[in-house]
């Protein structure tokens, strides 16, 4: 995944936690106060993820 894909997701996934919060709060709809928190822990979980270490192509003689 390309970072501009990454960072798009995120966002995505921010806004969408978001809206779920202003209309669960207006509502007081509970279940959409929940899908805002799964949300938002989608987008801190993805953002905090680190990326995997690439294998070095070189390899050595045995």
């Amino acid at each position: 995944m390309t970072l501009w894909q990454r960072m798009g997701l995120l966002l995505l996934l921010i806004l969408a936690a978001l809206s779920c919060y202003a209309v669960g709060f207006a509502s007081g709809a509970t279940g959409l106060l929940l899908l805002g928190v799964a949300l938002e822990s989608a987008f801190w979980f993805g953002l905090l993820q680190k990326k995997p270490q690439r294998l070095s192509t070189a390899t050595e003689p045995n």
